[in-house]
């Protein structure tokens, strides 16, 4: 069932990228409008058109946290705040940002009643109609095996247009901190919600 959401008291920097996500608008505007500081291009390999880019943001709705930092040997726990994210997008240097996502530490606050990802995302718009579609996942997005990251699918609908969004978990390990992924498209990944549902 469709749900209508409106958190935050103003539009986020999250919500911006989100609502010209939507809008298909050209990749120079997430230099101009959203107000992030974007980090250098990074050229993806086999394309030389092809690129992504990440920002650092804090996600509403989160307080003091205990974060993992560095990695392998190196990693270790640092004070900050339970929303600090990267935000990465892919796009065509002679074209649009065609996928999003967003990374976010894995924290145990979140692990409390499970991850509630229509709320985690609702929480950074001013308004936002948000479908379920497949939330309770028995297969991979795959299809190979069991689904084991918590995966789940909606649809939606901000000023702009109408974007998909895939939850995942990204479980961490002894040398690695845990990751709860947000990815964005503007198409609907049919398959991948097929194959989780085993359709």
């Amino acid at each position: 069932m469709a749900k209508r959401y409106g958190a935050a008291k103003e539009q986020t920097a999250l919500g911006r990228v989100l609502s010209m996500f939507a809008a298909d608008a050209d990749a120079a505007r997430y230099d101009t409008d959203t107000g992030l500081a974007w980090g250098a291009f990074e050229t993806a390999e086999g394309n030389d058109n092809a690129y992504r880019r990440s920002a650092k943001i804090r996600l509403l709705g989160f307080g003091p946290a205990d974060l993992p930092a560095g990695a392998g040997s190196d990693l270790k726990m640092v004070k900050g705040n339970g929303g600090d994210s990267w935000l990465t997008i892919h796009g065509f240097r002679q074209g649009s940002v065609y996928s999003l996502y967003v990374q976010k530490p894995y924290v145990p606050e979140d692990d409390a009643e499970g991850v509630d990802y229509a709320r985690l995302i609702a929480d950074q718009l001013d308004s936002a109609v948000i479908t379920p579609l497949a939330v309770n996942c028995a297969k991979s997005a795959d299809g190979d095996g069991p689904d084991t990251q918590s995966t789940a699918f909606y649809s939606i609908k901000v000023d702009g247009g109408t974007i998909w969004m895939a939850g995942t978990v990204e479980e961490g390990g002894k040398y690695s901190g845990g990751n709860i992924i947000l990815n964005f498209t503007r198409e609907e990944p049919a398959q991948e919600m097929n194959a989780c549902t085993g359709k």
